[in-house]
């Protein structure tokens, strides 16, 4: 049987997120006293949930099989990061870090074939590039390295969330690899289903001024029509191989190109 405890972790973080998102962002007739009472509370339930998951989880009986190991390292990795979360909204860094630093760690005792598994592990890794960066440590080359990128641009592609690939835009940029940051950006832009023009204009949630105010994105995002004129290159030239083998017969696939 499942324990359900990752999955509880998860909505607990999740409820975490609204409540902030409330206070930080979101247009209500509250005052910021009242959101800010909101966002203590959350705050402090989301502790006590915490506390009893943990406890569930030290009565779970040792694993007897690959897939219950597996299991149980993300129902590591899951209370790991719902600590690192509260503790980021309290602006406590240092443990925010440490706690997502954990939570990588414990995934990496289980295989990221499942895709829940893949989400955690992309926001455990960018939420501790922030708490790094407020800490004045520099894990940047973490969030720039290829294998994360395409995990993490698979992440956005199913949950249409474009601003895992604007961050990693950021620390890509941050590290002068200027390209891939633009191509980063035009993705991004791609899921939003938004005019590459928009691009510096645009501000995404949680940011604190639009993308062509950030320093670091200026040459990226300059790069970005000429990313997009290669795709569309790029585009049409497949499907003129398309047309040109669209009547071939079945008996001569052998003598096309491999896919």
């Amino acid at each position: 049987m499942i324990s359900g405890i990752a999955f509880e972790a998860q909505c607990a973080e999740y409820d975490l997120r609204k409540a902030h998102f409330d206070f930080t962002v979101a247009a209500v007739a509250d005052s910021v006293e009242n959101r800010r009472e909101v966002l203590d509370t959350k705050l402090e339930r989301a502790e006590l949930h915490l506390e009893r998951l943990r406890e569930r989880f030290r009565e779970l009986v040792i694993p007897v099989s690959n897939e219950k190991a597996d299991e149980r390292a993300i129902d590591r990795a899951a209370l790991d990061s719902l600590e690192g979360q509260i503790a980021t909204y309290r602006h406590e860094f240092t443990i925010g870090a440490a706690a997502f630093a954990r939570a990588l760690n414990n995934l990496k005792d289980a295989p990221l074939r499942h895709f829940g598994a893949k989400v955690l592990a992309t926001r455990s890794t960018l939420v501790l590039y922030y708490c790094s960066h407020m800490c004045g440590v520099d894990v940047r080359a973490r969030v720039a390295d290829p294998t994360f990128v395409r995990m993490a641009k698979l992440v956005a592609s199913v949950t249409g969330d474009a601003r895992i690939l604007i961050l990693i835009a950021e620390a890509v940029a941050s590290l002068e690899q200027h390209d891939r940051a633009a191509q980063l950006l035009y993705e991004a832009a791609n899921l939003r289903s938004m005019p590459i023009e928009d691009l510096q204009t645009y501000q995404p949630v949680g940011y604190a001024e639009a993308l062509g105010a950030i320093p670091e994105l200026v040459i990226a995002l300059a790069r970005v029509p000429d990313i997009a004129v290669r795709a569309a290159d790029a585009a049409r030239d497949r499907r003129r191989r398309l047309h040109d083998h669209a009547g071939v017969p079945e008996d001569v696939t052998l003598h096309l190109p491999c896919r």
